[in-house]
Formats: structure tokens, sequence, C-alpha cells
């Protein structure tokens, strides 16, 4: 068998970046299978706002639309 080796070193994680005011920013890897679940899911979610105000746009327009005529026709 095998034995498995460990490094005597510990793996140091890389330098977090920094903007200009010092603040630590958010690093991703598309490596990830959860960072880019959240992207899809992201991407999933604001393709359907998107529809649902484009639907609810023309509902309102049409709804408008009959208020009006119903307006016009009972005067």
């Amino acid at each position: 068998m095998k034995e498995i080796s460990t490094p005597s070193q510990p793996v140091l994680a890389p330098p977090l970046e920094q903007d200009v005011s010092g603040s630590v920013l958010a690093t991703y890897s598309y490596k990830d299978p959860l960072y880019v679940f959240a992207l899809v899911l992201d991407s999933f979610v604001c393709i359907a706002a998107v529809h649902l105000c484009l639907l609810l746009d023309l509902f309102l327009g049409l709804l408008l639309k009959l208020v009006a005529a119903g307006a016009s026709s009972n005067v």
C-alpha cells in the first residue's frame, strides 16, 4: 500500500485583493460549483423578473385601454 504524504508546510491561501480604499474584494472562481450554481440561478431570476415586468406592463396597458374604452362609451 502507498502511504499518503502530507506537506510539511501548510498550504497558504493567495493574498486577498484590495481596492484603493483597502477594502478586501471578494474573489470567486468559475471552478467552484457553488459559484457557478449561484451565477446561473441569478441569471434565471433576472430573466424571470424582466419577463414579469413585461407581462405586467402588457396587462396594465390592456386594462387601461379597456377602462378608457368603457369610460368613453358611457359619456
